[in-house]
């Protein structure tokens, strides 16, 4: 299991100053330079952190990152479970395009960038068919593990709860240590979320 030390901020370039010092830095997709354009979170590509991935170069810093599928109105209580192909298909796309800007800063920084996939995927009422959530989270996972990054590493993070999701965690521990395990990914524990 890899341990990276990282410490998460804002986008603000002078909030992460401090940051310098350190080896890591994670950024949420999120944290992108967008200048003022709204870029929906499927059309997000590397320009968006050319100046992140400047930025830590001339800090001597390396970065990783994490895809960023809250906060948004396709998002709800599904992303890459949710029974709708059309959202299901967008949170894909995203991912995907998270692990090809984690590829690009990788090869940029001459070390692998470490990409954690974490989704909050759940449900408030008890469910009588978890099987199917999970069914669809792993034909996701793998339909966006099926291209080879080789300057990027995939970690994936589960959870026990979820407020306002108790009842019912799609990506459970349980879910993400088998996968880990069986597709040789690396597993992220965030005691924030146990």
């Amino acid at each position: 299991m890899a341990v990276s030390n990282v410490i998460y901020f804002g986008a603000d370039f002078a909030e992460v100053g401090r940051a310098a010092r350190l080896r890591r830095l994670n950024l949420h997709e999120i944290y992108g330079d967008f200048k003022g354009k709204v870029v929906d979170r499927d059309e997000v590509t590397v320009e968006y952190f050319q100046s992140w991935i400047d930025w830590a170069k001339e800090n001597n810093t390396y970065l990783d990152f994490n895809s960023s599928s809250f906060s948004h109105p396709k998002s709800g209580s599904l992303t890459l479970s949710n029974p709708n192909d059309d959202i299901r298909n967008f949170w894909i796309e995203h991912t995907k395009r998270c692990r090809d800007i984690a590829n690009a800063m990788g090869e940029a920084q001459g070390d692998p960038c470490i990409m954690n996939l974490w989704v909050h995927d759940g449900c408030k009422d008890v469910s009588v068919n978890h099987a199917m959530y999970r069914n669809l989270l792993k034909q996701s996972l793998d339909d966006i593990f099926s291209k080879k990054q080789p300057m990027m590493k995939d970690c994936i993070e589960g959870k026990v709860f979820g407020i306002g999701l108790e009842s019912f965690t799609v990506g459970s521990h349980d879910f993400y240590t088998a996968y880990a395990s069986k597709y040789d990914k690396i597993l992220t524990i965030d005691t924030g979320h146990y």
